[in-house]
């Protein structure tokens, strides 16, 4: 057996499954560190406070034809990811477990253990009933984490616990067995897979927008291997952006509705191309841009376009090029048989003579 076209067929493989150009995610996420940046340096010189530090967090946002879920529902899912970019600050982390699981003597067994300097916290329920009571509690209290973990048999109750503060939020607690007995090792596994892991909650909507972390936390690995989580989807579009920035399309399937769906017709919407003809000052006349580079145009500066879109511009100039020549060589034949109808009349007028 040749092993060389068994790797190259998985090769081949793995790249017709991938729904955008890892170079496309390469240059989405660049532009969008830019915009972060200069968004920072202009808060910053402004003296204004960043709002629950979101300023640079990257999210990622998937469109489907049909709804995601139709059920409204509070377990958070998590989607491993591999290789993920070492950071100065790993995602803190709270853990929320039921009452009396935890003796003094096992406190004092985590307090010498890992688990101690991987979470902040550990919260019985009953400090969910009194100490967090208060509306104003629970939102330092969500403020202060990254990460809500909780003990799988408080699951049911932790919504009227928490209330709207995390349940109408993009922290909503993920659920661990820890058992009837709690295991330092395990658990300290479960949430070293949590900070590993990028987690979100199914919309009752065809749209779910998941975060993706803060942007030192993410690369084109960590894009490409959320899109992949979802390749089996019937995607109509892949979005990424920050807190505040313009989403720029990686993915937008031309085909996304049929004629069943609307009352145009599909030709009606085929028509609808995904690039347009735009002038854009100092750069050559009826450039064409995709969506996506669209989406560049508003994040980058005015002096960086022409770097930006080098490719483009050099094939727009080639194009007009060509085009130019081609119409000199019509020309000159089109000259070349007016003169030489010029002269067959010529002759004919003499003949006649």
């Amino acid at each position: 057996m040749d092993v060389s076209k068994i790797k190259v067929n998985e090769e081949e493989k793995h790249q017709s499954t991938n729904l955008v150009e890892i170079n496309k995610i390469q240059k989405a996420l660049s532009e969008l560190k830019k915009f972060i940046t200069k968004k920072q340096e202009e808060q910053e010189s402004g003296n204004q406070l960043f709002e629950d530090n979101l300023v640079n967090h990257i999210q990622i946002s998937i469109t489907k034809k049909d709804l995601f879920t139709t059920k409204k529902t509070f377990k958070p899912k998590m989607i491993k990811i591999e290789n993920r970019p070492k950071t100065e600050e790993t995602p803190s982390v709270a853990l929320l477990v039921r009452d009396n699981i935890i003796d003094k003597d096992l406190l004092e067994q985590i307090e010498s253990s890992e688990l101690n300097e991987i979470i902040g916290e550990i919260i019985p329920g009953v400090e969910l009933k009194t100490t967090y009571k208060q509306f104003e509690k629970r939102r330092q209290l969500y403020s202060k984490y990254d990460i809500f973990l909780a003990d799988d048999a408080l699951v049911t109750s932790l919504p009227k616990l928490m209330g709207k503060t995390f349940y109408d939020s993009k922290k909503i607690p993920v659920p661990i067995k820890i058992g009837d007995k709690f295991n330092i090792k395990t658990v300290t596994n479960q949430v070293k897979k949590a900070q590993n892991s990028v987690i979100y909650t199914l919309p009752r909507s065809n749209n779910l927008v998941i975060s993706l972390g803060d942007v030192e936390s993410v690369n084109e690995n960590v894009i490409e291997q959320v899109i992949k989580h979802f390749e089996n989807e019937e995607i109509k579009g892949i979005f990424l952006k920050s807190n505040d920035s313009p989403a720029l399309p990686l993915y937008e399937k031309e085909d996304a509705y049929t004629a069943e769906d609307v009352a145009e017709p599909v030709k009606t919407i085929a028509a609808a191309s995904t690039t347009t003809t735009t002038a854009i000052e100092g750069l050559p006349e009826n450039i064409k841009l995709s969506s996506f580079e669209k989406g560049l145009m508003e994040l980058v500066q005015d002096e960086d376009v022409p770097q930006l879109l080098a490719s483009k511009i050099k094939k727009s100039q080639q194009k007009a090029k060509a085009i130019a020549k081609k119409e000199k060589k019509d020309e000159k034949k089109k000259n070349v048989k007016v003169d030489a109808k010029n002269k067959v009349t010529k002759k004919t007028v003499k003949a006649k003579k």
